[in-house]
């Protein structure tokens, strides 16, 4: 009950925090400074065993978002990808392969350029060039 208890806190607190944050950035997702041929790198670590890095076509016309991003890597590989979806809060991405949140009290998290956005996946926008890295870790909330 209490492990449960702590899981819900923590997305309340991070639906919140990303919710406020997503209000404060600007809403133009087109980059008109993109060449053809620029993408976006992500990273996927998995509880620091093993490390796959893979790179995905950025569009000037159309950018995906780092949920659609995410899923057609996800697709690609082979990999299990769940997620939950909050209506007001966006998208939580909860089990890439074999990993699903909440085990060992560890949980998907993403950062951009070494830093951490405060919004959900499907509300970010990487921009061409960009490295995205996604952690399965503890919390540090």
């Amino acid at each position: 009950m209490k492990k449960n208890l702590n899981y819900i806190t923590f997305l309340v607190v991070i639906l919140i925090a990303g919710y406020f944050w997503q209000l404060s950035i600007p809403h133009n997702n087109a980059n008109p400074a993109a060449n053809p041929g620029d993408t976006v790198n992500v990273i996927f670590s998995f509880d620091n065993e093993t490390t796959i890095q893979l790179k995905y076509p950025y569009s000037i016309v159309n950018p995906d978002n780092l949920f659609i991003i995410t899923k057609k890597l996800s697709q690609q590989q082979g990999w299990a990808f769940n997620f939950e979806r909050y209506e007001t809060m966006g998208i939580l991405i909860t089990q890439i392969g074999a990993k699903a949140n909440g085990e060992d009290q560890k949980y998907w998290q993403f950062t951009a350029n070494e830093l951490t956005p405060l919004v959900s996946v499907d509300n970010f926008y990487p921009q061409p060039n960009d490295t995205i890295e996604w952690v399965f870790e503890e919390s540090e909330f």
